[in-house]
């Protein structure tokens, strides 16, 4: 994985995908490029991106323990759905920094200059 801004990252094995750092779960959640042959609409705004469609995670081994993160990113905004098991359900956040414990933890490469 490679940090491809201050708020995004690059997963360029297996499935293409971009990773954004979600406040809610505290962990990151990625996007994927290409999804059943089509290609996700993003606008390639590093800073401020818009992925067209709603995205959802999903984890936890039995139904007590299923959690869901149920989001829209338009304009640099996450905009979390009421069904999100987090606190953060209902309401809309700007897109934050990937924390470094984060990049520390995944090992995530530092962006390349040009």
């Amino acid at each position: 994985m490679q940090l491809i801004s201050k708020k995004l990252v690059s997963r360029l094995h297996g499935s293409k995908a971009i990773g954004h750092y979600c406040l809610g779960c505290d962990d990151l959640h990625f996007i994927l490029l290409t999804y059943k042959g089509k290609h996700c609409n993003f606008d390639f705004n590093l800073e401020n991106p818009t992925f067209e469609g709603a995205f959802q995670q999903v984890w936890g081994e039995t139904p007590e323990e299923r959690r869901l993160c149920r989001y829209k990113i338009v304009q640099g905004s996450i905009r979390y759905f009421s069904a999100c098991s987090h606190e953060y359900a209902g309401s809309s956040l700007n897109l934050l920094e990937v924390p470094q414990t984060i990049i520390e933890d995944y090992e995530i490469s530092p962006s390349e200059k040009p």
